[in-house]
């Protein structure tokens, strides 16, 4: 029995031993801390598709080292056993490219609007998040400055709010975790927190979503022959637009997408007329229906823009009747 006992006793032991395990310790006092950044409420043009740098913050190597209690020159860490120091854990989705400063993306939630953080070199270098495989970036803490770390070492940070093609929508980008320095075995540093703000996208509302043209009655004497054209009415699109876009506007018939004519709506029916149909004019133009038009660029305010409907003759016999033609537009951004 005693010989059973102390070997239970040396077997606990035994257990108690292969659980002890090598971590990094803060040292000097520092604790786990964190920061803040904000960008501005930012606007976009919706024509604009190239690649811009729209904000930067930056954060000092004295600001994170502060946020821990310590100072940027005194040792961060104590790790033993082959740990990392990482940058990882953001609370949005980070996806892998190529950005501007080498990086990959960290989504804002906004179609085309990325984050990254790119760090100026102290006696560490390369060091940035997220990487272009989209992942978070490691590296053994032996190695930035013989495994006595510093902020100092680390140098400091800018985050890039950027922006990699045409946004079209705007949002607020909700407040979150960006990024977390800590080591691989789970002893935080600093968070590095984003606080929410808003994305506007510049653009035109319709006065008047669905124009209505009367064009009366034309009397079938007024067409001389296939192409003439009777009975022109002008009209204009309203746009509440903000200033220095460019709209276009593209029309299409309810049955056609291509050509210059709108054919008349029920044309099967014995009621409608038959040999005509609807031509829009923009100025002195024909417009070509599935085709892009440039509105020019917008003044803040009330923009119109005035086209004209007209009659035109599209067969050699015309026969009188109903002759109601439907168009739809859409507006887009150059």
């Amino acid at each position: 029995m005693r010989k059973w006992a102390l070997y239970a006793a040396l077997a606990g032991l035994s257990v108690s031993a292969t659980s002890v395990r090598a971590t990094c310790t803060l040292q000097n006092g520092a604790k786990a801390g964190s920061v803040s950044i904000s960008f501005s409420t930012e606007t976009f043009d919706p024509g604009v598709s190239a690649g811009t740098q729209k904000q930067t913050r930056a954060i000092s190597n004295a600001t994170m080292a502060s946020a821990m209690g310590i100072t940027g020159s005194q040792r961060i860490a104590a790790c033993n056993a082959g740990e990392n120091l990482m940058i990882t854990d953001s609370a949005y989705t980070v996806r892998a490219g190529y950005s501007p400063g080498n990086t990959g993306y960290i989504e804002t939630g906004i179609p085309n609007l990325y984050m990254y953080i790119v760090y100026t070199p102290g006696t560490a270098t390369g060091i940035l998040f997220p990487t272009t495989a989209g992942g978070s970036y490691s590296r053994l803490a032996s190695t930035i400055n013989s495994g006595s770390g510093r902020w100092v070492d680390i140098g400091n940070a800018t985050v890039y709010l950027y922006q990699a093609g045409r946004i079209s929508q705007g949002g607020v980008v909700p407040a979150g975790l960006l990024a977390r320095w800590r080591t691989s075995d789970g002893v935080n540093f600093v968070d590095i927190m984003l606080n929410s703000f808003v994305v506007n996208v510049k653009s035109c509302s319709l006065i008047n979503n669905t124009p209505t043209v009367p064009l009366g009655e034309v009397h079938v004497s007024h067409f001389t022959g296939v192409g003439s054209s009777a009975g022109s009415k002008p009209f204009s699109l309203d746009m509440d637009c903000d200033s220095s876009i460019k709209p276009t506007v593209t029309f299409t018939g309810v049955s056609t997408s291509g050509g210059t004519v709108l054919p008349l709506d029920n044309s099967d029916a014995s009621t409608t007329a038959k040999g005509v149909g609807l031509e829009l004019l923009y100025g002195q133009n024909t417009v070509t229906l599935g085709q892009a038009l440039s509105l020019g660029t917008t003044s803040s305010g009330v923009n119109s823009y005035g086209f004209t409907a007209r009659y035109v003759q599209t067969e050699s016999r015309i026969q009188a009747g109903e002759a109601n033609a439907t168009a739809n537009f859409t507006i887009n951004y150059e």
